[in-house]
């Protein structure tokens, strides 16, 4: 990936030796990044302020979870494609996407659509990315412009909110098509997945697509599964899919060596189609 060679030739690898804010003893950056998920004290406060940090981040992760989301939409329904390709307008919410991989996933798996198949009427796909942190801002033109086609306008739109906390303002944005929720609700306290299924189902459309996709283990399963039962979902287990193939990217030996890039999708994906 082109972009990772270019993020490559911007990261200092030694800054880490005169850096003041390295995360605990971090022996290089590439520690000061992935150290803080280990750590019980520092999960629930992880930060991206260091633009180090983000493009280490992109190098070493967005080709898998590009992957990983293309691998969840792959499950989506002959119908529900024939539904929203004969939209003139989609709307598609991406839910703590920070550096845009989600939405480099659709356009990744839009673009591999045999949409000769189907009354392809699509002309505009509004995106809206709701993180947290605002500090992705210079890594997402990066990724949101991939793969992109020429027949469709894209637009984006960016809010910084925690929603499991607070709603997304439903009155500047409309209801969603397709709302996608990767590594997300793996960072979300149990007690929040409530509220976080309330905000989700505020945003909710007569016929929306939900796509998940989160660490494969049973405990962040479990708080899958009660999300999507807070959303009316009856039997959640019975839409989720596992993930272990190939990112289809290449590394040269030496990024390889420096971002050590995770190469192979490991996550636990559910694509619900939810109708009211």
């Amino acid at each position: 990936m082109q972009i990772i060679e270019n993020l490559d030739k911007q990261i200092d690898y030694n800054r880490y030796q005169n850096c003041q804010q390295k995360f605990h003893n971090a022996k290089d950056c590439l520690e000061c990044l992935i150290n803080p998920y280990y750590d019980p004290d520092a999960q629930n406060n992880i930060d991206y302020t260091c633009p180090q940090k983000r493009k280490i981040y992109v190098a070493k992760y967005a080709p898998v979870h590009i992957k990983e989301i293309f691998n969840a939409l792959s499950a989506t329904s002959k119908e529900f494609k024939k539904y929203i390709f004969n939209k003139n307008n989609l709307n598609i919410v991406s839910i703590g996407g920070g550096p845009g991989t989600d939405i480099a996933a659709f356009n990744k798996w839009l673009s591999t659509q045999l949409t000769f198949l189907y009354d392809f009427n699509l002309k505009d796909i509004w995106y809206l990315n709701v993180d947290i942190d605002e500090q992705w801002k210079d890594i997402q033109n990066l990724l949101i412009h991939l793969h992109e086609r020429q027949d469709i306008k894209y637009h984006f739109n960016e809010i910084i909110c925690d929603i499991s906390n607070n709603p997304v303002n439903t009155i500047t944005f409309d209801n969603f098509d397709i709302i996608i929720l990767s590594y997300i609700i793996s960072e979300v306290d149990k007690n929040n997945i409530k509220n976080l299924a309330r905000h989700v189902s505020q945003i909710l459309s007569n016929k929306t697509l939900v796509i998940i996709n989160d660490i494969n283990l049973p405990e962040v399963i479990n708080k899958i599964d009660s999300f999507l039962c807070e959303l009316g979902v009856s039997e959640p287990k019975s839409y989720h899919g596992i993930t272990s193939n190939h990112c289809d990217e290449s590394y040269s030996s030496e990024i390889k060596e420096r971002v050590q890039p995770k190469l192979t999708t490991s996550s636990v994906f559910y694509n619900v189609l939810i109708e009211r």
